[in-house]
């Protein structure tokens, strides 16, 4: 099984950097600017305090916090190696210094997007670009040869059962005991 998955996850990642080097621009873009893991949650939460909301803000700050602990921990867990560690023919178009698995930008862009999307159902804006972002997110981080495809859906699927932890957390144990709303 594993071996399937390693021969899926070279398939996938060589035919998706085969798009060639005009599709670093925009991969960089998606990856570092509009999902960095270092400042989307600082930067959507000063957005939302700039607008007046507040506790969003310090819910997207909090999440934030968690799922960056639980990333740098089971990475350390896991200890999966980045693909150009391996395959001398995976283009290395960026370089990280960790390990690669679960794809810490495919968590953070579920949890924080999901949140903030869940926290607006009603923005039709919001449904039609959270699920394109996490998508491109998590092809970009393929092309730029950071992560396995199984790595990427690995942390699609930890982002989504943190989310759904978050909420589950939100429903029965925050609200309930709000007494004003900040």
């Amino acid at each position: 099984m594993q071996e399937a998955i390693a021969n899926l996850d070279n398939i996938i990642l060589y035919a998706v950097q085969a798009v060639g080097s005009f599709w670093y621009y925009p991969a960089w873009f998606f990856s570092e600017v509009v999902v960095s893991t270092h400042w989307l949650a600082p930067a959507l939460a000063l957005a939302l305090l700039l607008i007046g909301k507040r506790r969003v803000a310090l819910e997207l700050i909090l999440i934030f916090i968690v799922a960056t602990g639980f990333i740098v921990g089971t990475k350390q867990l896991v200890e999966s190696p980045r693909p150009y560690w391996n395959d001398t023919q995976v283009v290395q178009y960026v370089v990280d210094e960790d390990f690669g698995m679960p794809s810490g930008h495919a968590v953070v862009s579920v949890v924080i997007l999901g949140w903030l999307w869940w926290r607006h159902p009603k923005s039709i804006i919001l449904s039609a670009a959270v699920p394109f972002f996490i998508l491109m997110v998590g092809l970009s981080r393929v092309y730029l040869g950071l992560h396995y495809p199984s790595q990427v859906i690995a942390g699609w699927v930890l982002g989504a059962l943190l989310l759904w932890l978050f909420l589950w957390l939100d429903r029965w144990y925050f609200r309930p005991r709000d007494t004003h709303h900040i």
